[in-house]
Protein backbone atom coordinates (compact mmCIF):
# COMPACT_ATOMS: atom_id res chain seq x y z
CA UNK A 1 0.00 0.00 0.00
CA UNK A 2 3.22 2.05 -0.11
CA UNK A 3 2.30 3.12 -3.58
CA UNK A 4 -1.21 4.74 -2.53
CA UNK A 5 0.18 7.65 -0.01
CA UNK A 6 2.89 8.28 -3.04
CA UNK A 7 1.22 10.20 -5.63
CA UNK A 8 3.98 12.11 -6.75
CA UNK A 9 5.22 9.39 -8.43
CA UNK A 10 1.85 8.28 -9.79
CA UNK A 11 -1.03 10.82 -9.69
CA UNK A 12 -3.40 9.28 -11.54
CA UNK A 13 -3.48 6.14 -9.14
CA UNK A 14 -6.74 5.34 -7.93
CA UNK A 15 -7.12 1.94 -5.45
CA UNK A 16 -10.56 0.61 -5.58
CA UNK A 17 -11.44 -1.91 -2.82
CA UNK A 18 -14.00 -4.81 -2.85
CA UNK A 19 -15.77 -4.80 0.66
CA UNK A 20 -18.64 -7.03 2.14
CA UNK A 21 -19.02 -4.39 4.64
CA UNK A 22 -19.31 -0.79 4.90
CA UNK A 23 -15.96 0.69 5.03
CA UNK A 24 -15.36 2.76 8.81
CA UNK A 25 -13.52 5.51 9.38
CA UNK A 26 -9.99 6.23 10.38
CA UNK A 27 -10.07 6.71 14.39
CA UNK A 28 -7.95 10.10 13.76
CA UNK A 29 -10.33 10.80 10.73
CA UNK A 30 -13.05 13.26 10.56
CA UNK A 31 -15.10 12.45 7.48
CA UNK A 32 -15.85 8.94 6.35
CA UNK A 33 -14.48 6.65 3.47
CA UNK A 34 -15.97 7.23 0.59
CA UNK A 35 -18.08 4.45 -0.71
CA UNK A 36 -20.61 2.85 -3.24
CA UNK A 37 -23.08 0.49 -1.50
CA UNK A 38 -25.04 -2.20 -3.37
CA UNK A 39 -27.34 -3.62 -1.63
CA UNK A 40 -27.98 -7.82 -1.42
CA UNK A 41 -30.08 -8.98 -4.04
CA UNK A 42 -33.66 -9.58 -3.40
CA UNK A 43 -35.27 -13.17 -3.58
CA UNK A 44 -36.69 -12.25 -7.33
CA UNK A 45 -33.56 -10.59 -8.41
CA UNK A 46 -31.18 -14.00 -7.71
CA UNK A 47 -33.55 -16.37 -8.98
CA UNK A 48 -34.09 -14.42 -12.54
CA UNK A 49 -30.58 -13.92 -12.70
CA UNK A 50 -29.45 -17.75 -12.37
CA UNK A 51 -32.89 -18.27 -14.45
CA UNK A 52 -31.82 -15.91 -17.32
CA UNK A 53 -28.77 -18.95 -18.32
CA UNK A 54 -30.14 -22.27 -19.61
CA UNK A 55 -30.37 -24.81 -17.13
CA UNK A 56 -27.22 -27.26 -16.66
CA UNK A 57 -27.54 -30.08 -19.32
CA UNK A 58 -28.30 -33.67 -18.13
CA UNK A 59 -27.90 -36.51 -20.59
CA UNK A 60 -31.45 -37.53 -22.28
CA UNK A 61 -33.27 -34.94 -19.96
CA UNK A 62 -35.91 -33.54 -22.47
CA UNK A 63 -35.55 -29.72 -23.14
CA UNK A 64 -39.19 -29.06 -22.23
CA UNK A 65 -39.04 -31.03 -19.17
CA UNK A 66 -36.17 -29.29 -17.97
CA UNK A 67 -37.67 -26.11 -18.61
CA UNK A 68 -40.73 -26.69 -16.81
CA UNK A 69 -38.90 -27.85 -13.88
CA UNK A 70 -36.04 -26.02 -13.33
CA UNK A 71 -37.78 -22.54 -12.31
CA UNK A 72 -39.44 -24.32 -9.30
CA UNK A 73 -35.91 -26.08 -8.44
CA UNK A 74 -34.07 -22.87 -8.50
CA UNK A 75 -36.86 -20.69 -5.94
CA UNK A 76 -36.50 -24.26 -3.92
CA UNK A 77 -32.51 -23.76 -3.77
CA UNK A 78 -32.73 -20.56 -2.99
CA UNK A 79 -35.21 -20.75 -0.16
CA UNK A 80 -33.68 -23.82 1.37
CA UNK A 81 -30.05 -23.10 0.89
CA UNK A 82 -29.32 -19.73 -0.42
CA UNK A 83 -31.42 -17.08 1.51
CA UNK A 84 -30.70 -18.06 4.71
CA UNK A 85 -27.67 -18.07 4.56
CA UNK A 86 -26.99 -14.67 2.25
CA UNK A 87 -24.95 -16.61 -0.57
CA UNK A 88 -23.60 -14.94 -3.40
CA UNK A 89 -24.91 -15.21 -6.96
CA UNK A 90 -21.77 -17.51 -7.53
CA UNK A 91 -22.39 -19.88 -4.81
CA UNK A 92 -25.90 -19.96 -5.47
CA UNK A 93 -25.25 -21.30 -9.40
CA UNK A 94 -22.70 -23.68 -7.84
CA UNK A 95 -25.16 -25.21 -5.95
CA UNK A 96 -27.99 -25.39 -8.69
CA UNK A 97 -25.23 -27.16 -11.15
CA UNK A 98 -24.19 -29.60 -8.49
CA UNK A 99 -27.53 -30.82 -7.30
CA UNK A 100 -29.82 -30.14 -10.50
CA UNK A 101 -27.99 -33.78 -12.17
CA UNK A 102 -28.67 -35.13 -8.82
CA UNK A 103 -32.51 -33.90 -8.66
CA UNK A 104 -33.79 -35.14 -12.17
CA UNK A 105 -31.95 -38.33 -11.68
CA UNK A 106 -34.95 -40.51 -11.54
CA UNK A 107 -36.39 -38.61 -14.47
CA UNK A 108 -33.39 -39.53 -16.71
CA UNK A 109 -33.02 -43.22 -14.86
CA UNK A 110 -36.83 -44.26 -16.03
CA UNK A 111 -37.91 -44.70 -12.70
CA UNK A 112 -41.81 -44.91 -12.49
CA UNK A 113 -42.99 -41.86 -10.33
CA UNK A 114 -45.07 -43.11 -6.98
CA UNK A 115 -48.86 -42.95 -7.23
CA UNK A 116 -49.10 -44.78 -10.54
CA UNK A 117 -48.16 -41.58 -12.06
CA UNK A 118 -46.65 -41.81 -15.50
CA UNK A 119 -44.89 -38.96 -15.31
CA UNK A 120 -42.60 -36.77 -12.55
CA UNK A 121 -43.80 -33.25 -11.45
CA UNK A 122 -41.79 -31.26 -9.51
CA UNK A 123 -43.35 -31.91 -6.26
CA UNK A 124 -42.91 -35.92 -6.41
CA UNK A 125 -39.74 -35.32 -7.47
CA UNK A 126 -38.97 -32.96 -4.45
CA UNK A 127 -40.23 -35.43 -2.20
CA UNK A 128 -38.45 -37.98 -3.48
CA UNK A 129 -34.92 -35.69 -3.00
CA UNK A 130 -35.93 -34.20 0.54
CA UNK A 131 -32.73 -35.84 1.31
CA UNK A 132 -30.72 -34.62 -1.23
CA UNK A 133 -31.21 -30.96 0.01
CA UNK A 134 -30.54 -31.84 3.79
CA UNK A 135 -27.08 -33.60 3.24
CA UNK A 136 -25.52 -32.48 -0.07
CA UNK A 137 -27.19 -29.23 -0.25
CA UNK A 138 -25.58 -28.27 2.95
CA UNK A 139 -22.54 -29.94 2.37
CA UNK A 140 -22.35 -27.21 -0.79
CA UNK A 141 -22.58 -24.62 1.62
CA UNK A 142 -19.46 -25.38 3.76
CA UNK A 143 -16.50 -23.57 3.11
CA UNK A 144 -13.62 -26.09 4.69
CA UNK A 145 -11.00 -24.26 6.68
CA UNK A 146 -9.28 -27.80 7.46
CA UNK A 147 -8.55 -30.11 4.82
CA UNK A 148 -10.73 -33.50 5.34
CA UNK A 149 -8.60 -36.45 6.92
CA UNK A 150 -6.88 -38.05 5.11
CA UNK A 151 -8.01 -41.94 4.06
CA UNK A 152 -6.15 -44.88 5.03
CA UNK A 153 -5.55 -47.34 2.09
CA UNK A 154 -3.60 -50.88 3.03
CA UNK A 155 -2.59 -49.55 6.38
CA UNK A 156 -0.90 -46.50 5.18
CA UNK A 157 -1.72 -43.16 5.21
CA UNK A 158 -2.79 -41.47 1.87
CA UNK A 159 -2.92 -38.11 1.35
Amino acid sequence: MCLVTDKQQIPSLSVILILSSTPRPLFLQAAAVPHICFPPYTRREAIAIILNSDPPSVDTLAPEISSKLYPHFVSTVYDSLVGPTASTIPVFRSICEKLWPQFVAPVVNGETAPGGSNEWDFARLLVRNRSLFRHQGEAALVHRIVPEAPVSVSGTIAK
